[in-house]
């Protein structure tokens, strides 16, 4: 750590963009250390050499480096210093937190570490607002709809609804309206919308380590609560067997193979039916070369594949290369054709084997059986995906490219899961018809919700902005002028929820 901090400080101020690469990772290095003051310093320094180059008309952008002291002070509940540096740095360049609300250190956005602040320091009004702004552009980290519910309000349940409703294939909003019935004693409908959840993708593949299978945590509290001790222990099974599979993970990543493994079948005596524990060991063991027990674990992942898959399956990490080599593809091909006798009206079944053959290189044989995935299923969302991609292997018709590109624009119309072929579309009576048919049942849009005016306070009376320091490295915390009142204030778009 010491050599590395040496070199970053040896290196030329004006090579901006290496040092800020190389910051990066020795502050979350500290931050994880408990090193909080040197991971300060390093960055009050490197905003220093930022603010003699803006001096020097040498501009260059210092979000990145804004943001880095920003999530020091979140990490450390230095509220007030988060709401300073917001507030009062000259080097945003920007009037509105909105304009870098993508902006993140470490997956931790900036406009969630906004809330929290405002949040820890009794600005309760501004945190429901910023919150909201945060399950915007995040919809899918529950970080934000925890500290929603936290933060309380009118209308939470109404709101989560309206936010499902943006985007059907996104299921954060059920598990936490869930969580939120489940509080309020609604448990018949709490496990409903719990398992409606965990309909939408089973596997959760896509949440990062420590926040899979949220849905089967808050189910298993609602089955305790109905008086089912022996279901709510199987939910709460499958979360604990992912988490040791996720601590397996990091195993085999440090070269600690035979921990590893260990680690994965006992998560699997905990919940064998996780077929993405499944396919872990049969990765691993194919790259220990034990054949035979591999063949064993392929074979019972891909029986569970179909029931483990909703309408946009993600694979969790581990788990892409499940189809990958000629054993494994064999081994699917017997279970998938078997599947496809057993259950000829299981869609993913249909759509399994169009990813096989993709996987294969049969790609005429994975679109047919992605149109019959679709034929079954007309929503299922990732099965249109998958075949309008096939348009960039081989030729389909060019009214089924049109077909599949309404199709993905109907199922999901914001883009977050599928982006549709606009280019396929020219049938301009089918497109219109199929706008009017989303917005039909949609939410109304929301009036602009801006919070007020840089330059007006919340009572209509103007305010003085804050002197603007040159750097902000200060360990104290004097009281800040606020996100809100000062320019850095916040508004939301329209189109929200």
């Amino acid at each position: 750590m010491a050599a590395a901090q040496k070199q970053y400080t040896q290196m030329s101020s004006n090579d901006l963009f290496a040092r800020t690469q190389i910051l990066t990772r020795l502050v979350e290095l500290l931050l994880q250390l408990n090193r909080g003051p040197e991971a300060e310093a390093l960055v009050a320094a490197q905003l220093k050499a930022e603010t003699v180059l803006a001096r020097q008309h040498q501009y260059r952008p210092a979000v990145e480096s804004l943001v880095m002291l920003t999530a020091i002070y979140d990490r450390t509940d230095r509220s007030a210093d988060v709401l300073r540096v917001l507030d009062g740095s000259a080097l945003w360049h920007v009037p509105d937190l909105a304009q870098v609300s993508t902006s993140s250190f470490e997956n931790t956005p900036l406009v969630l570490m906004a809330a929290r602040a405002l949040a820890r320091t009794e600005r309760k009004d501004d945190a429901q607002k910023v919150v909201r702004r945060f399950i915007q552009e995040f919809p899918g980290q529950d970080a934000g709809y925890a500290l929603l519910l936290a933060l309380g309000g009118d209308d939470l349940e109404g709101y989560l609804d309206r936010t499902f409703r943006f985007d059907r294939f996104e299921e954060r909003p059920l598990i936490w309206k869930a969580k939120y019935l489940l509080d309020r004693g609604q448990v018949d409908l709490a496990e409903k919308t719990a398992r409606a959840a965990i309909a939408i993708d089973p596997s959760d593949g896509e949440q990062g380590k420590g926040d899979r299978l949220r849905a089967y945590a808050v189910l298993g509290d609602i089955l305790e609560r109905k008086g089912d001790p022996a279901q709510a222990k199987l939910m709460r099974g499958a979360v604990e067997a992912i988490r040791l599979s996720e601590q397996a993970d990091d195993w085999w990543e440090a070269g600690l193979l035979s921990g590893a493994v260990k680690r994965y079948e006992e998560a699997l005596h905990k919940f064998a039916d996780a077929y993405c524990i499944q396919s872990r060991l049969a990765l691993r063991y194919s790259e220990l070369g034990d054949f035979a027990k591999a063949e064993q674990y392929y074979r019972r992942a891909f029986e569970l594949m179909p029931e483990s898959f909703g309408r946009v399956e993600s694979h969790c990490f581990g788990c892409e290369g499940a189809f990958a080599g000629e054993r494994a593809q064999n081994i699917a091909e017997k279970v998938f054709a078997e599947l496809a006798v057993k259950l000829p009206n299981r869609p993913q079944v249909f759509y399994l084997l169009g990813y096989l053959r993709s996987a294969q290189g049969r790609n005429p044989e994975a679109a047919d059986h992605y149109r019959q995935a679709v034929t079954l299923d007309p929503d299922y969302l990732n099965a249109w995906k998958n075949l309008q991609g096939l348009s960039d292997e081989i030729e389909l018709p060019t009214k089924e490219q049109e077909t599949a590109a309404l199709a993905i624009f109907r199922l999901d119309p914001t883009g977050h899961h599928a982006q549709p072929n606009m280019q396929a579309i020219s049938d301009l009576r089918k497109f219109w018809g199929t706008i009017c048919a989303i917005e039909k049942p949609s939410p109304p849009e929301r009036p602009g919700a801006s919070i007020h005016s840089p330059r007006h306070g919340p009572n209509g009376r103007k305010n003085v902005p804050p002197a603007r320091p040159t750097i902000l490295p200060s360990t104290k915390s004097p009281t800040s002028p606020g996100l809100i009142n000062a320019p850095m204030f916040v508004s939301a778009s329209s189109n929200i929820p």
